[in-house]
């Protein structure tokens, strides 16, 4: 627990410096007690994207912002599509700063406002807490996934490209 400790002092750090208006990262207590025990802040408002897929009629991220926000021209789809950008963008760069690895759906979160976030640090700058299967571990710098691109409008588009220079 001693690691989630040290990457979210790392993510807390990075929030601190990155401009507000074009990055997003979420922060949680986690204190350790112990060589492998703690306490985690519980994030109430959030899932993990893992469970949102399993959910009965679960299409797309998109869809599912469709479902929460409305419309995809509306203000209220277009503020949640933001908020998943910039901390899409956020994240991106910590997970490759960070060499952030194990990045599965049940360790990527979805809060109510449609901010995304990370969870579940123990694949860290080439360092693992656990054992690894098959000796590998995915070596993509960042996450981007066809429904995240489905989410930012596609490549080219001004979301998308408010993703890239941030």
């Amino acid at each position: 627990l001693r690691q989630e400790v040290f990457i979210m002092q790392m993510i807390s750090y990075f929030k601190s410096i990155f401009p507000a208006d074009v990055t997003w990262l979420n922060t949680y207590e986690i204190q350790a007690t112990g060589p492998d025990t703690g306490l985690i802040e519980t994030i109430t408002s959030a899932q993990d994207i893992d469970n949102l897929k399993k959910a009965p009629g679960y299409v797309s991220l998109r869809q599912l912002f469709i479902d929460r926000y409305g419309p995809a021209d509306s203000d209220k789809f277009k503020a949640a599509q933001d908020k998943f950008c910039r901390s899409l963008a956020g994240y991106s760069v910590v997970m490759w700063i960070l060499m952030l690895r194990d990045r599965h759906n049940g360790n990527l979160m979805l809060d109510d406002a449609g901010h995304y976030f990370h969870i579940d640090f123990g694949f860290v700058l080439g360092h693992s807490t656990g054992k690894q299967i098959g000796g590998l571990v995915e070596c993509s710098p960042f996450k981007m996934t066809a429904e995240y691109l489905e989410l930012l409008d596609g490549v080219g588009s001004p979301v998308y490209q408010k993703f890239c220079d941030a």
